[in-house]
């Protein structure tokens, strides 16, 4: 479960240091690997409540989905 605990362990750290987790998240996403893409979406799950559009267009998503919650780019889109 390795990548699991990097993902929470990312997820942790965004709390105090976002832009440095945002960084990351981006050179996962780019390495076009599925296991980095996965811990970069774990990553992104304290992220995504304060900026919502900013972790969709970094994961290149509509829709961010953890436990019961979902995030809808639609939502936070302005006419």
């Amino acid at each position: 479960y390795p990548r699991t605990s990097l993902g929470n362990n990312l997820s942790d750290l965004a709390k105090q240091l976002p832009d440095l987790v945002f960084e990351l998240v981006a050179e996962l996403v780019a390495s076009g690997d599925r296991n980095s893409y996965w811990i970069a979406y774990r990553a992104c799950r304290n992220l995504v409540k304060k900026e919502p559009i900013k972790v969709m267009n970094l994961l290149k998503i509509d829709e961010y989905r953890y436990k019961k919650r979902v995030y809808r780019r639609s939502e936070y889109q302005r006419d």
